[in-house]
Parts: C-alpha cells; structure tokens; sequence
C-alpha cells in the first residue's frame, strides 16, 4: 500500500501507451503524408453471425463477448480490404484505434494515406470512393443497398425535427452538421472539408415519423457499405487533425 508504480508503455490503456501511439501515429504522417480518407465502422447488433446464436428473449447486450469477437473478424476483413485489396486505392501507410461508444457498441477509427496518383484530388476521384445520396430504390440492382443506407446511415433526424438528440449542443445546433444542405455536384473548398454532391432528386425515406431525403445521409462507400452491412463512415480528409482526433 502506498507503493507508487508506474504502468510502462506495452500496458494497453495506459498514459504512456496512449502517449506512445499518438507520437507514432504523428510520425507515420510526418513520414507519409497527411491522411486521405477517415473511416469508421460500429458493430451491428443485428449481424446474423450473433442474431442467430442469441437464446430465446436474449438481445446482444447480453452477450458483449460474442459481439467483440464478431467485430473483431469484421474489422480484420476490412482491414484487408481496405490494405491489401486497395478498395479505396493503394495504402502506403495506416493507423487506427478501437474504443466502446458510452461502453456501448465497439467502434473503430481507421486513417488511410493512398499514393499520390490515388489521392482524392479532384470532385470525380471524390465521387469514386465517397457517396452521401440515398440509392435508387426503383432499381432493383440497388434495392438491397438502400435497405442498408436507409436503415442504418441515416442521421437525426435532429435539430428543428427533435431538439432533444444527443447531437445537439447548448446551442441548439447539430455537432454533427446537419442537417446539410443539397448540392448538385462535389466541391472542394480550400483547406476545408469536401463538400459532398446531395442532389435533390426526390429520393426519400421514413425514419421516426418523419421524410428524410439526401441532406441526411451519413458519407459512405457503396461497396464496404453492402459487404459488411454496419455503420461505415468514409470521410475524404483535409488535415492531419483527424490523426489528433
């Protein structure tokens, strides 16, 4: 008792190991260049590898080792995707880190630099990669695509809709920046995020009650979306504040 000890670095979660990996991480850009593409995956619960395996009147909560497990091999075919097959082009360099949102759901942070001749660098290498439209629903080729957008990369809907969301701030805005306005095609402001194409195409969907269209979708990869069916964020970066983040 009394005895003070200091927890080293190879002790996960610790000080010095979070301090340990920060410093590695700014160093992996200082060597390769800023990131280029924010990704982030959240467990489903409703994935069939623990649906199905749950007891009678069980819910996933009350299995939070089968969940971590099936995350767990779901982010390492991701990875591979993302690494060794270049969904989102040749990688030269990656970091991430795993938390539990609110001790809820596991959640991953994923950071990619590509090589320079695959850098988002214009609105059409944007649109390759990043999509923030619902899918055609007449199509029956993107039917089962917009089952997944509509159920599980929807925002809010907050802000004037629903002051009470967890998203909004003291001052009554969205943290998150919605709801977003449409855009016809991808911009890319200086030193700024990029602003993703939302058409106003009349392609809507009902969450809560209430219609949401384009301004509400959550930026997203058509092909990791419908492959692993979870919440996979894709985000094109600007700075190397996503890396601090």
């Amino acid at each position: 008792m009394g005895r003070h000890v200091v927890l080293p670095s190879s002790f996960v979660g610790g000080a010095r190991a979070m301090q340990m990996n920060y410093q590695d991480a700014l160093t992996i850009v200082r060597e390769y260049g800023k990131p280029d593409y924010f990704v982030t995956i959240t467990a489903n619960p409703a994935w069939p590898e623990i649906a199905e395996r749950l007891a009678p009147g069980e819910h996933a909560v009350n299995r939070p080792e089968r969940l971590a497990r099936v995350f767990a091999l779901k982010l390492k075919a991701q990875m591979k995707d993302l690494v060794e097959e270049s969904v989102l082009g040749v990688v030269v360099a990656h970091c991430w880190t795993i938390a539990f949102q609110k001790r809820g759901l596991p959640h991953a942070r994923i950071l990619l630099v590509v090589r320079s001749e695959e850098k988002p660098r214009t609105p059409d290498g944007v649109n390759r990669v990043v999509s923030a439209e619902l899918p055609d629903d007449s199509d029956p080729q993107q039917a089962d695509l917009f089952e997944t957008v509509s159920t599980l990369l929807m925002h809010g809907p907050c802000g004037a809709l629903a002051h009470n969301k967890p998203c909004m701030n003291e001052q009554g805005v969205c943290s998150k920046g919605f709801l977003k306005e449409f855009a016809e095609e991808t911009t890319l402001p200086q030193d700024q995020c990029p602003v993703y194409r939302r058409r106003d195409n009349g392609i809507c969907v009902e969450k809560n009650g209430m219609v949401l269209d384009n301004r509400w979708v959550v930026p997203y990869n058509p092909y990791l979306l419908k492959k692993y069916k979870a919440h996979i964020n894709v985000h094109v970066c600007t700075s190397i504040r996503a890396v601090k983040y």
